[in-house]
């Protein structure tokens, strides 16, 4: 009699919303608060 062993299956992911499947790169940018000055630097990240 044959079972699958642990080793057979991929282990599951802890946080699955957090994962992406392939090669696509991913940022996360977190602020203390959102003043004007951070909403600035902000729109200028995503502006360049």
């Amino acid at each position: 009699m044959t079972t699958g062993s642990r080793s057979d299956r991929p282990a599951p992911t802890p946080y699955p919303h957090r994962t992406h499947p392939g090669r696509r790169p991913s940022s996360r940018i977190e602020l203390d608060a959102l003043t004007p000055h951070a909403l600035g630097s902000l729109i200028a990240l995503y502006e360049h």
